[in-house]
């Protein structure tokens, strides 16, 4: 691999990580953090023993979702440098993404909930 592609890389990953951040959080409003907490929330209710429908108390759901949201940002260069750098490309990098970003999203979002809002439940 030449270094100016790997540059490149780096820098459009690292673009593409900030404009989920940002755009996800403002313009999206969460909904990315939303789509995350589907299978981040089945784990964290088997963690805290507490139901779904119990999960947030008294509507901390939204600023939730809008953190974690900005939180995915940077898993978007790791992993798109991860697999580049393990030579993957076409269907294998796209489905090494995608599980890399639902896996590592659940567990921000897992981790997120033991910082924020767990210690409130006891």
């Amino acid at each position: 691999m030449a270094q100016g592609s790997w540059r490149r890389s780096a820098v459009l990953s690292s673009l593409a990580g900030a404009a989920l951040s940002v755009l996800g959080t403002g313009l999206a409003l969460g909904i990315p953090g939303a789509f995350v907490l589907i299978f981040a929330a089945p784990l964290i209710s088997v963690i805290y023993g507490v139901g779904e429908a119990n999960l947030f108390p008294s509507d901390s759901a939204w600023p939730f979702m809008l953190f974690l949201t900005l939180l995915m940002g940077p898993l978007v260069p790791a992993l798109w440098l991860g697999t580049r750098r393990m030579g993957l490309s076409g269907w294998r990098r796209a489905f090494w993404m995608t599980g890399g970003m639902m896996l590592g999203s659940t567990l921000l979002a897992v981790g997120l909930y033991a910082i924020s809002v767990g210690p409130s439940l006891r």
